[in-house]
């Protein structure tokens, strides 16, 4: 399969002529003008919250504060530590434009809301930090990459990428980048999209053209997109992960489907179902950077036990392995695997974190785990994790709980494990910190890293300007980057 490129000014002079000479959507489907009313409500609530403007700036605000250490309402929980010295962070909203989104084809159709769901990528090359966002609709779908630069603190919006594909505003398209941002062949960044519908699209929206989740890849020095096609036709990638080492990607589609993907001879090695009694976890994709296979946990009510299983890109194979998932502390349920480190410790394990933050290690050679107890002191219900990252030299972990929307019901704490002791230790409170500075919620996140010295961590954060005395539901729509520096004592 050659891929088709497409060059930034070109994709959008050929979008904007389209437009101009009113040429319809391929899609059939027609988008009204103008903002969707229930967007202009949260209009007014986010100008009458942003009261410093953040929303408009490109630059990130520098906060450090006694205050990011104080627990919230109800106190610090036992069990849990707070760090003695109060780290320096950065924020800065995502630049989006439109901000407000439009109406869609139906009244009653869900209008979108500006979200970020993917694990990000820092470049150490060049100090940048990139992520994804989008609406999280299928029609008028925008997703962007989101570059954040370390170094002069600039946040940036790069190109539309549906765009970029050739796709009209009024074309099904895909609202989400799902999984993780890779870096491959000469500084190529690579990942999956998604769609919005949910199971999955229409019979006549897949008729009008479109064809699945693509593969595509970011050149980052010369800002292109190259599009290599739908790997396989009707599915479509909430996880994924590139093994930069063999030029493999693996990818879980949104109804199971599983693909093994040859970036090098651009085809696939894998593309169907895992065999009868495997069903790959669609929010997990643990690659062993030591040997090349790939990781999960059993989705199927056939293994209520949640045995981990294996794909073999060598011999091309499935398997169920003999450790099981450990159970939830509160009621014994084993829940698959949503966050996991990049790869081995130094002591030959993989750390994983359940859908109900279980923590444990995962020996891939002796097919053997070791439970952790809970990330967080708190309900298991509380504690969706699904990003991880550990310091360089294997000492400590470092994640945020409750990533869909209510971290701040925990105080968003960026949380410090030590693996050696156990020891849990909330370096900030992220709330009500930000939203009584900047009336900002940051409430959960899906993309936890550290820089390689060990000492910052870069996360892109969901939230909003929301006024939390009417409202305490999950909050989305203005998501945002949050760099924290670890103090060089609570790293000691």
């Amino acid at each position: 399969m050659s891929p088709s490129t497409f060059e930034i000014l070109a994709a959008f002079s050929i979008l904007t002529l389209a437009l101009a000479e009113g040429e319809p959507a391929s899609s059939g489907a027609v988008l009204p003008g103008g903002t969707d009313p229930r967007e202009e409500a949260r209009r007014e609530m986010v100008e009458r919250m942003d009261r410093h403007n953040l929303r408009l700036k490109t630059s990130a605000v520098i906060e450090t504060s006694a205050h990011l250490l104080r627990p919230p309402p109800g106190g610090l929980p036992p069990g849990a530590e707070v760090a003695a010295v109060p780290p320096r962070i950065e924020l800065a909203i995502i630049p989006l434009e439109p901000r407000f989104l439009n109406r869609q084809p139906s009244p009653d159709m869900h209008v979108g809301v500006w979200s970020t769901w993917g694990q990000g990528f820092y470049d150490a090359a060049t100090a940048r930090y990139y992520g994804s966002v989008g609406n999280h609709v299928f029609y008028d779908a925008r997703i962007h990459l989101v570059e954040y630069d370390t170094r002069s603190k600039i946040i940036r919006l790069l190109p539309e990428i549906n765009a970029l594909m050739g796709r009209l505003p009024g074309d099904f398209g895909d609202g989400k980048i799902h999984g993780h941002l890779d870096l491959w062949n000469n500084r190529q960044l690579w990942f999956c999209t998604y769609w919005c519908a949910y199971p999955e699209p229409s019979k006549e929206q897949f008729e009008s053209g479109y064809d699945g989740g693509h593969l595509l890849s970011w050149d980052l020095d010369k800002e292109k997109l190259t599009d290599y096609g739908a790997p396989l036709k009707r599915a479509s990638w909430p996880y994924h992960r590139v093994d930069a080492a063999r030029g493999l990607l693996f990818a879980v589609g949104a109804l199971g489907e599983f693909i093994c993907y040859d970036l090098k001879e651009q085809r696939l090695r894998f593309g169907g179902f895992p065999p009868e009694g495997i069903r790959w976890s669609d929010r997990c994709m643990v690659l062993d950077d030591a040997t090349g296979c790939v990781y999960s946990s059993n989705d199927t009510p056939r293994d209520p036990e949640a045995h981990l299983i294996r794909y073999d890109p060598r011999a091309n194979r499935f398997t169920r392995l003999e450790s099981r998932v450990p159970p939830d502390e509160d009621d014994g349920t084993s829940r698959q695997i949503r966050a996991h480190s990049r790869g081995r410790l130094p002591d030959g394990s993989i750390l994983c974190i359940t859908r109900g933050g279980q923590m444990f290690r995962f020996w891939p050679d002796q097919d053997r785990v070791e439970s952790l107890g809970k990330c967080w002191p708190a309900p298991n219900a509380e504690l969706y994790t699904t990003s991880v990252a550990v310091s360089p030299d294997g000492r400590f972990a470092y994640y945020v709980p409750a990533a869909h929307g209510r971290a701040h019901r925990l105080g968003t704490p960026v949380v410090q494990y030590e693996l050696r002791t156990g020891r849990r230790k909330a370096l900030a409170f992220l709330h009500p910190f930000l939203y009584e500075r900047y009336g900002y919620t940051a409430s959960g996140t899906y993309s936890v890293d550290i820089t390689p010295d060990g000492k910052r961590l870069l996360m892109w954060f969901n939230g909003a300007f929301k006024d939390l005395s009417t409202d305490m539901e999950d909050v989305f729509g203005d998501p945002s980057i949050v760099v924290l520096d670890i103090p060089e004592e609570e790293r000691r």
